[in-house]
Order: C-alpha cells, then sequence, then structure tokens
C-alpha cells in the first residue's frame, strides 16, 4: 500500500463515521481481540464435573466416571493430566488408565499381564486373594473400595 492508497482509506473511514459507530466499532474490535487472545485449548474448556475418561483436567472434581473413581492425573496421553482411574479399575480404552498402565480385558493393569502375587505386585482391593498367603492387598488410596493396591505383609 502506497501513501497515496493509504490516505484515500483513512479519510474514507474518518470522513464517514460518527464518534457513536467508531466507539462501537471499538468495542467490537476489542471483543473480537479478547475472543482470540483466549484460544480454544482443549485444558481450558475442561469444566467442574464434565470431563470423563482420557478428558483434559485440572482438578479431581471435574472427573466423573460411570463405573469407575476418576482421578486427574499424567496417563501419557496429551501435554497435561487427564481424567483417569488407576490399576484394577474398569476401563474401556488405554487412555481412561493412569500412568503406563494399559485396558487389558476392561481393566487397567501393568503393561504386560502377570502372574505377580508376592511383595510389591501390583492387586485390586476387594477381590478374593489378590495376594500370596500371608499378604493382604493394601489400596494405594484408602477409602477407595476396589481401587489399586499393593500385596503386603501389613496395611
Amino acid at each position: 500500500m502506497d501513501e497515496r492508497q493509504f490516505d484515500t482509506l483513512v479519510r474514507g473511514l474518518a470522513t464517514g463515521t460518527s464518534r457513536r459507530t467508531g466507539i462501537r466499532l471499538l468495542a467490537g474490535a476489542g471483543a473480537a481481540l479478547l475472543g482470540l487472545a483466549r484460544g480454544r485449548d482443549s485444558r481450558v474448556l475442561a469444566r467442574h464435573g464434565t470431563a470423563g475418561p482420557g478428558d483434559p483436567c485440572r482438578t479431581n472434581g471435574q472427573c466423573v466416571g460411570a463405573d469407575a473413581p476418576l482421578v486427574c492425573d499424567w496417563n501419557g496421553y496429551g501435554n497435561g493430566t487427564n481424567c483417569c482411574t488407576y490399576e484394577g479399575n474398569r476401563c474401556g480404552f488405554d487412555a481412561a488408565c493412569c500412568g503406563t498402565a494399559l485396558c487389558i480385558g476392561g481393566y487397567c493393569a501393568s503393561q504386560s499381564p502377570s502372574n505377580c502375587t508376592g511383595v510389591g505386585c501390583a492387586c485390586s482391593t476387594g477381590t478374593y486373594s489378590p495376594c500370596d498367603y500371608g499378604l493382604s492387598c493394601c489400596a494405594i488410596y484408602p477409602g477407595m473400595a476396589g481401587g489399586a493396591g499393593v500385596c503386603q505383609y501389613g496395611c
């Protein structure tokens, strides 16, 4: 754009606009810029009580699951935290499981299914005899029935 075109454009804008219309245009432009600045980041869209398994989240209170307790934690998918559940809980797909666990047979489990039942092995609380004789399945998060646990001599 050369000087002559710029001058013509500025004169056209200045002569045909009242103060009231100018204020409206500025307000509209400001609102449009504000909307663009906010963006459409999916982490911003997660609202309280509306995030399901695998969805981005910021707090545990945003995560709602039908058949498994969900928490807001790292699950290996995306750049931040997502709603997921721990080993031993029901799932429908891998992104619904926290950490490096995978959805194997409808339950979150370590990456390779194993028959580990000794001290330090993962177990699911509330199941019949998940650990070797004399060991107890101690909940990682006490009070969460059917949640992830670890086989130990005593809780």
